[in-house]
Order: structure tokens, then C-alpha cells, then sequence
């Protein structure tokens, strides 16, 4: 039975040292898929667990309004719980492992057109006063390497190697400087 391997299982996440919210997920899901099981009537055995079983709960999830992404997610949730029951020879093979879950990444790209960067830089070009170089210069400098202007703002001399014509951008963590 998949609940007698619950207790285990929790015990084998906190002797990983994985946070405690990321071991509740795991536990939830199994749950989660115990819940669907019990609601479509399949015994909750470890022998009764296919890769229909598995088919027709991802189906039910994506009918029930679930992303792909928070699918894909439940999906690796799952094939690490019938991992360890693998590991542990309740099973003979993980029924997840053959599961195709497509995770989906949508990057919404917002880049300026071409109107849009001549714009910027005739308005650059009509500026006059003492910040005019500058002003062009870092604008110039953003369109053209691509960088964001948190990147830009963290630059300092030492992040340029003048030798070997490069920029070091250091990839910074939240809340340092």
C-alpha cells in the first residue's frame, strides 16, 4: 500500500536535509494522488500503479485547470516517491519514469522595435547639456550589449578588462551589493 510507504518516505526527505516546505510538497502530492485514487475507486497498491493510472491522473489534472509547468512539477514529485519505493524494492520499476509530462517555460520577451530605438536615440541626440554623453553613452550601451540596467548600475571599474575587451557581469543575489 502507498500509505504504508508515507511515513518512511517523510523520514528518508528530512535525513536529506531538504527544507521542510519542499518535503510538505512531496508529502502533498503523494496525498494528493492518493485522494485522486480513492475518488476513482483504485485500490492504492504499489502493483496497481501503471502508467494508465498515471495518464489518467495527469489528464484529470490538466481537465481540472493545472498548467503544464505545475503538471510537469507534480509529475517529478511523484517519480522521486516511486524512486525511493524502486530503491526500497516495493516495486519493480518506477511507472513515472515513462511518463512524457511536457514542462512548458513561456518567456514573455519585451524588446523594442526598431521605431521605438530610433526614437530613444534621436531623443538622446537632441539632448545638449552636461549629461549628454553620458546619457548617450549608456543608452547606446544598453541596446547594444543587451544587458539590463540593473546591470549597468552595478558596474564599476573593475568589472572591465580592458586586456581581453570584456565586461564581467557577475550574477548578484538578492538583497547584496
Amino acid at each position: 500500500m502507498i500509505e504504508d510507504m508515507l511515513s518512511p518516505y517523510f523520514l528518508h526527505l528530512e535525513e536529506k536535509c531538504i527544507n521542510k516546505a519542499t518535503v510538505n510538497d512531496y508529502i502533498s502530492e503523494v496525498s494528493n494522488f492518493l485522494c485522486y485514487l480513492g475518488k476513482k475507486k483504485i485500490d492504492p497498491k504499489l502493483d496497481n500503479i501503471s502508467e494508465d493510472v498515471l495518464d489518467a491522473y495527469f489528464a484529470w489534472l490538466s481537465d481540472n485547470g493545472y498548467s503544464e509547468t505545475s503538471i510537469a512539477e507534480r509529475a517529478r514529485r511523484l517519480r522521486h516517491f516511486f524512486d525511493y519505493c524502486e530503491d526500497k524494492g516495493k516495486i519493480s520499476s518506477n511507472p513515472v519514469k515513462k511518463q512524457i509530462v511536457q514542462k512548458t517555460i513561456s518567456v514573455m520577451h519585451d524588446y523594442l522595435t526598431n521605431d521605438e530605438i530610433k526614437t530613444l536615440v534621436a531623443a538622446v541626440n537632441n539632448e545638449t547639456g552636461i549629461n549628454y554623453l553620458r546619457d548617450k553613452l549608456l543608452i547606446v550601451f544598453l541596446l547594444y550589449m543587451g544587458i539590463r540596467h540593473s546591470e549597468v548600475a552595478r558596474l564599476n571599474w573593475s568589472a572591465i578588462d580592458f586586456e581581453e575587451s570584456m565586461i564581467l557581469n557577475k550574477k548578484w543575489k538578492k538583497g547584496t551589493v
